[in-house]
């Protein structure tokens, strides 16, 4: 039972995150062995850009309550508090601010900046989706290894 569960969590940690509906894709004619990588390079651009965007109106964003229902139900941050800051910091070019808030968001911006050139050269064929695949799981366990690491820290005030 152990090793399937470990197996199931393998086969789904993966920092491909593709949003753009398959009839999208279609109507615009990417062909079907190219859709999954265009769509996981689409995101990525659009995610970085609308992160840039958002990065310029800290002062609205600063408004925005902050909601977590595990430090509200437990009193204690989880594991994701502080990434959504830790981006715009970055962003915003406060890079100490940012690592600061959640050392993990920088990772994560590292991670979904990289997908694009590896997007690139797995839709020219330069390199085999399984590798691109296998690289972005690792970069997955990067970022969640710095998830996990920030927020061990978190509990003695690192």
């Amino acid at each position: 039972a152990i090793r399937y569960v470990a197996s199931a969590l393998q086969t789904q940690c993966n920092m491909e995150i593709a949003v753009i509906p398959n009839g999208l894709l279609r109507l615009m004619r990417v062909p079907v062995h190219l859709r999954y990588d265009f769509n996981v390079l689409c995101t990525a651009v659009f995610g970085l850009v609308f992160i840039y965007m958002a990065s310029s109106h800290l002062d609205l964003l600063s408004r925005i309550p902050h909601v977590c229902l595990i430090e509200y139900l437990t009193s204690t941050p989880c594991i994701g508090c502080g990434v959504t800051g830790s981006v715009l910091s970055l962003f915003y070019g406060d890079v100490a601010l940012a690592c600061s808030q959640n050392a993990g968001g920088p990772v994560f911006v590292l991670a979904t900046i990289l997908q694009i050139p590896l997007r690139c050269l797995s839709i020219g064929k330069l390199l085999r989706p399984n590798t691109v695949h296998g690289l972005s799981r690792i970069m997955t366990a990067i970022v969640v290894t710095a998830l996990m690491a920030n927020w061990a820290a978190s509990f003695y005030n690192f």
